[in-house]
């Protein structure tokens, strides 16, 4: 049984926890530029989302349902056991009552958080979302912190991995950054609150 109350109002497109508004992992983060037209950007995320549900649904009855990608799925994790660990959770909406953020992160093992992408970005990048996951999940008691932030792709035969954790060489902290991102955005929201008519 969770601490809290998590939702998400869909008339507003905004979460709420315990009632009030909360930002979630995704948002906090500074925007991406993306070199594609706004059409093929839409393409890509309705094809992200539909891997993401695919996914999902593997974790959940460990079916392939004779899908390729799943199949690679499959083969990677029976291979990657001791790496990974056991399974906690996957795309089940967490939040952090300290910090006052929400988030989903796609895989939690006892062992590593994975985050599936349709290719692989900027790890500095990459390493702040997983920020997200891993406070959330320790503050949880779910996990310890962990040293192993998975990046994950399907290249079309195999799931291909990139471990994310301590690649930003600027000696600044990637947890210290993500929560004054979530900072950032509470203060965002106040002073638009505040002049809102």
């Amino acid at each position: 049984m969770k601490p809290y109350e998590l939702v998400y109002d869909a008339e507003t497109r905004q979460h709420l926890l315990n009632g009030k508004w909360v930002p979630s992992v995704t948002e906090v983060l500074p925007e991406q530029k993306f070199f594609v037209s706004a059409e093929r950007l839409e393409e890509c995320r309705k094809e992200g989302e539909d891997r993401h549900d695919l996914i999902h649904a593997f974790w959940r009855t460990g079916e392939t349902f004779g899908d390729a990608m799943l199949e690679a799925l499959q083969r990677w994790h029976d291979d990657n056991v001791g790496l990974l660990g056991e399974l906690i959770l996957a795309e089940e909406p967490m939040a952090s009552l300290q910090h006052r953020f929400c988030g989903k992160p796609d895989a939690l093992f006892s062992r590593s958080i994975v985050d599936f992408k349709r290719q692989p970005g900027d790890s500095s990048y990459h390493e702040l979302q997983f920020q997200g996951y891993e406070i959330m999940a320790v503050e949880a008691g779910l996990i310890k912190p962990l040293k192993s932030h998975l990046v994950a792709w399907w290249d079309g035969k195999d799931i291909k991995t990139r471990n994310v954790y301590g690649r930003n060489k600027s000696g600044i902290s990637p947890r210290d950054v993500f929560l004054a991102c979530v900072r950032r955005a509470h203060y965002d929201k106040l002073i638009q609150t505040y002049f809102k008519k």
